[in-house]
């Protein structure tokens, strides 16, 4: 590929932005895809240029696709009307078997299981890992014919939660915006004080952590700005 042309390439207008397509930061990788294969390096298939979702135009539910974000994991929640409540940095686990195949000792985790020398590991963008939401013990399943639940506060694992706060301890709130939040705040905690360039995210945890559970975003929103 030319210089010019991958200069040329990312500043390429994209409108088809489809639910769980590729977002703007990913467009880098997508525009370089085809000159990287050809020097021997290998990104996800999603980065090809003729990628498109595996679940458009089908049956497929998104959560059961490879290409699909992992935000998608409380939607599916909320989909079935089921309400996690207990959202945090210790209830979501990733599952590192692919970014180290050959796993990593519990203690010193940058080296082998036998401490016979350094672990092999690979980046999530290699070798994207899944992520599992855990402890379902305050979860609660609701009936939609009921209308949209109301439950008495119920601190978790994240204490931060705004209705839950102050002389609103003892009113009831909707667990699914409550929901909304924790999965914000996570993000937050895990990944925007953590790790830079991330601020392409910002903006959608500002809306998903509001103090008014009224004017946080659904998850569809979420998942479409995603």
């Amino acid at each position: 590929m030319a210089a010019t042309e991958a200069s040329a390439s990312i500043f390429r207008p994209q409108t088809d932005r489809v639910r769980g397509g590729l977002r703007p930061h990913e467009l880098f990788w997508r525009d370089r895809q085809v000159w990287l294969e050809k020097h021997g390096y290998m990104l996800r298939p999603r980065y090809k240029p003729d990628w498109k979702p595996s679940w458009v135009g089908t049956k497929k539910l998104i959560h059961r696709c490879e290409d699909s974000e992992a935000i998608i994991g409380l939607q599916f929640m909320l989909l079935h009307h089921v309400a996690h409540r207990d959202i945090s940095i210790l209830n979501v686990m990733m599952d590192g078997a692919p970014m180290y195949p050959d796993m990593w000792h519990p203690s010193v985790s940058i080296l082998k299981r036998d401490y016979s020398g350094l672990a092999k590991h690979y980046t999530r963008t290699e070798r994207p890992p899944k992520y599992y939401y855990i402890d379902f013990g305050l979860s609660r399943k609701y009936d939609p014919d009921d209308g949209p639940p109301r439950e008495m506060p119920i601190f978790g694992g994240d204490k931060s939660v705004p209705e839950f706060q102050d002389e609103d301890y003892d009113k009831p709130a909707n667990p699914f915006h409550t929901d909304i939040y924790y999965l914000g705040s996570f993000i937050r905690e895990g990944f925007l004080e953590k790790y830079r360039n991330m601020e392409f995210i910002r903006p959608l945890v500002n809306d998903m952590v509001q103090e008014d559970p009224e004017k946080r975003p659904t998850i569809e929103e979420a998942a479409s700005r995603s």
